[in-house]
C-alpha cells in the first residue's frame, strides 16, 4: 500500500499562520509555542503559553567616531568583541552600530536594568561615545539609538514611541526622503497613518517591509557578526617616543583589550607579536612565545616589560600594534583534585610562567628543558627541548636499578691515578661498581666503559668511570650531591 507525499514545513513558523493583517499596527498576537524540547520541564515553557520575548539592544556610535567609514568598521568590531560577553547574537548595522539579542541574557545578570549598566561600564572602558536603547526588534532598538536612545520593553508600546521619531531615522535613499517631505511626513507617524499600498507606490516597498520589520509585523533576519580567527590591534602614540615607560603603557591597553577579548572567546594566546612603527624606517617587532596558552593581561605585560629592556630600538616609535596570530580553544590548565590539591595541572602551572620569566630576561636560548632519549652513553642519553616536560618519559630502568648524578659535567675531566686508584683532591674512596657500558661501535662513537660511585675526602659522592682499553685511565663525568 503506497502513501500519498506530504509536503512538511522545514521550520516551526512555516506551520504557523500567517499574521492577521486586519490587526492594528503594534498589535501582534502572541504565537503560541508548538513544541517543548525538555517534557520533563513543563512549567518552563507549556505548549499553550507565548512565545518568551526577545529584546534587542542597539548600540549607535557618535558622529565624531565614524567619520570614516574604513575607521568605523574597526571600531564596530572591537565593541563587538567586548559586548560578545553580554550576548552570543551580535549583528553590525554598517557603517555605525551594532544590535545584540539580549532577551536569553537577564536572567543571568539579574534583569534589564544590571545588564544595562554592565554593558554601559564595558563600553566605558574603550572610551567611545555610543547611544544606547531597547526594544523587541532589532531594527526598532536602532532606530531608537539614532534618535534619542529611549527604551522600549513593550513591543505594544512600539507603534507609539517609534511614532515620534523624525523620518531620517529609516536612512531611505535620498529621493524617497524628498518625497516624504513633500507629502508632509515629517515623522514616521505620518507614514503610519498613510495607505501602505499608496505608501509602497509612492516610495517603494522598502519603507513599508521596514515599518513592518521594525514593528514586529515582519521576520528580521540578521546575520551574525564571526569574529576573526585571530586578533590584531593598533595604537597611535600622541608623539614619538624611546620611552620603554610611554610605550609599556601603551602597550597595557593593547594586552586589556586582547584579554577581554580572549575571556569573551574561552580562549588564549600561545604566540604575540609587538609590531613597533617608526617614521622613516620599516617596523620593528618583538615576538613572544609562551610556554602555555596565556590570557593574563599582568603576566603578559611583565614578560613584554623584560623583553622591550633587552631591545634596541632602531628608532623613535610613532605607533605599535599588538598581533596574535592564533587563538588557542580549550587549552586552560585543569584544576587540581578536591582531596589532592597539591597535585595535577593546576599544581605545576608556576613552572611554566617562571621559565618564561626567564626567558624574557635571559634568552630564549638560554632557558630550555631535558628530554631523555634511549642511549646507553651517559652524554647522549639526553638532549634539550623547548619547553620542559616536553618529551620526557619513564626511565627503561627501575630508579633503584642504576644510579645516575643530578649534574652531569659537559666533558669527562682526567683524574689523576697513584696505584690504579683514582686521586680528585686526594684519594677517592670506591663504593659501588663496576657498571659496565659498552655500546656504540656502529656509529664509530664506542665507548668501553667501567663505572663507579665514589666518594672524597668531603664526603661529596662522584661518578667515575675507568677505560678498559687503551691507556685504562680514570674520568669524572658527574656529581652526586
Amino acid at each position: 500500500m503506497r502513501r500519498a507525499p506530504r509536503t512538511l514545513p522545514l521550520f516551526p513558523e512555516e506551520s504557523l499562520p500567517p499574521p492577521d493583517a486586519s490587526a492594528a499596527p503594534g498589535k501582534v498576537p502572541p504565537r503560541p509555542v508548538q513544541a517543548v524540547d525538555d517534557p520533563a520541564s513543563p512549567d518552563l515553557l507549556a505548549p499553550s503559553a507565548a512565545l518568551p520575548k526577545a529584546l534587542w539592544l542597539a548600540v549607535q556610535l557618535s558622529a565624531a567616531s565614524h567619520t570614516a567609514p574604513a575607521a568605523a568598521r574597526p571600531l564596530l568590531e572591537r565593541l563587538a568583541t567586548r559586548l560578545g560577553a553580554f550576548s552570543p547574537r551580535i549583528s553590525l548595522v554598517e557603517p555605525d552600530g551594532l544590535v545584540l539579542e539580549i532577551g536569553a541574557s537577564l536572567r543571568l545578570f539579574g534583569g534589564y536594568a544590571a545588564l544595562r549598566e554592565a554593558v554601559t561600564v564595558a563600553l566605558a572602558e574603550i572610551n567611545e561615545t555610543v547611544r544606547l536603547a531597547c526594544a523587541p526588534t532589532p531594527l526598532a532598538a536602532t532606530w531608537l539609538a539614532r534618535a534619542d536612545g529611549d527604551d522600549v520593553l513593550e513591543i505594544g508600546q512600539l507603534a507609539g514611541r517609534l511614532g515620534e521619531l523624525p523620518v531620517t531615522v529609516w536612512r531611505g535613499d535620498a529621493a524617497s526622503l524628498a518625497l516624504l517631505r513633500e507629502l508632509g511626513a515629517r515623522r514616521l507617524a505620518d507614514c503610519l497613518r498613510l495607505p501602505r499600498d499608496a505608501l509602497a507606490r509612492r516610495c517603494g516597498v522598502a519603507l513599508v517591509q521596514a515599518l513592518a520589520r521594525a514593528l514586529g509585523q515582519r521576520p528580521d533576519p540578521r546575520a551574525a557578526w564571526v569574529p576573526r580567527r585571530g586578533w590584531r590591534e593598533t595604537c597611535e602614540l600622541p608623539a614619538e617616543t624611546e620611552l620603554h615607560a610611554q610605550l609599556l603603557e601603551a602597550l597595557a591597553g593593547l594586552l586589556e583589550r586582547l584579554s577581554h577579548a580572549l575571556r569573551t572567546r574561552d580562549a588564549a594566546v600561545q604566540r604575540l607579536r609587538l609590531e613597533l612603527f617608526h617614521l622613516a624606517r620599516p617596523a620593528s617587532s618583538v615576538v613572544l612565545e609562551l610556554l602555555q596558552p596565556s590570557r593574563d593581561a599582568a603576566h603578559l605585560h611583565e614578560l613584554y616589560a623584560r623583553r622591550l629592556e633587552q631591545t634596541a630600538l632602531p628608532a623613535p616609535v610613532i605607533a605599535l600594534a599588538l598581533v596574535a596570530p592564533r587563538l588557542e580553544h580549550d587549552v586552560m590548565p585543569a584544576a587540581a583534585g578536591l582531596f589532592t590539591p597539591g597535585t595535577g595541572p593546576a599544581a605545576c602551572e608556576g613552572v611554566p610562567q617562571l621559565v618564561e620569566r626567564l626567558r624574557a630576561r635571559l634568552g630564549v636560548s638560554a632557558v630550555h628543558g631535558l628530554c631523555l632519549v634511549p642511549e646507553h652513553r651517559p652524554e647522549a642519553a639526553w638532549q634539550p627541548v623547548a619547553a620542559p616536560g616536553q618529551g620526557v618519559r619513564d626511565a627503561p630502568l627501575p630508579p633503584a636499578a642504576v644510579r645516575r648524578p643530578v649534574w652531569m659535567l659537559a666533558e669527562p675531566v682526567a683524574l689523576e691515578s697513584h696505584a690504579g686508584h683514582p686521586w680528585h683532591h686526594g684519594r677517592l674512596a670506591i663504593e659501588q661498581g663496576p657498571e659496565r657500558i659498552e655500546t656504540g661501535w656502529w656509529d664509530g662513537r664506542d665507548v668501553a666503559r667501567d663505572y663507579y660511585i665514589a666518594r672524597d675526602r668531603a664526603g661529596v659522592r662522584l661518578w667515575v668511570y675507568r677505560e678498559r682499553l687503551g691507556a685504562r685511565r680514570w674520568w669524572l663525568h658527574g656529581v652526586f650531591g
